[in-house]
């Protein structure tokens, strides 16, 4: 596919190449480079639980009831 321009009502649209709309101001195209960034982090972190990585969440939760001596029912 080829980047181009397409007619949605009055106003052309750019799109990318996948056919998807592009962003045509600053604050759209930031929302979309954060979202790219969170859906990376979240393969990424994903990717890093499969390998055997981190630690389970009850285990971080214990050492930090431990450490800031915070008293469970």
């Amino acid at each position: 596919m080829s980047c181009g321009k397409t007619v949605t009502g009055k106003e052309p649209t750019t799109t990318t190449a996948g056919g998807l709309p592009a962003p045509q101001d600053t604050e759209s195209a930031q929302a979309v480079v954060e979202a790219m960034e969170t859906r990376i982090g979240v393969v990424e972190g994903l990717a890093s639980m499969e390998r055997g990585n981190g630690e389970p969440a009850e285990a971080v939760f214990d050492r930090l009831r431990k450490k800031h001596e915070f008293k469970t029912k």
